[in-house]
């Protein structure tokens, strides 16, 4: 995704997937990205890569997810 598609939708978070090739601090070095508002705010989510597969795994990654959003 380009970084002009992501700045149109001018996100207050943006979610990671727990060892990804993409780190926030990786994410923060960026050319342009420190422009965002999530980016600016330090506003990560994390999930846990078992939310890719179909399956009760997912919503213990689910439930891991809405715990950071309602702590």
């Amino acid at each position: 995704m380009s970084l002009e598609a992501v700045m149109a939708w001018a996100p207050q978070g943006l979610l990671l997937v727990q060892d990804s090739k993409m780190s926030a601090a990786q994410i923060r070095g960026l050319p342009g990205w420190s422009a965002l508002l999530a980016v600016r705010n330090g506003r990560y989510f994390t999930v846990d890569d078992r939310i890719k597969s179909p399956s009760p795994a997912a919503i213990d990654a689910l439930e891991q997810l809405a715990q950071q959003f309602h702590p």
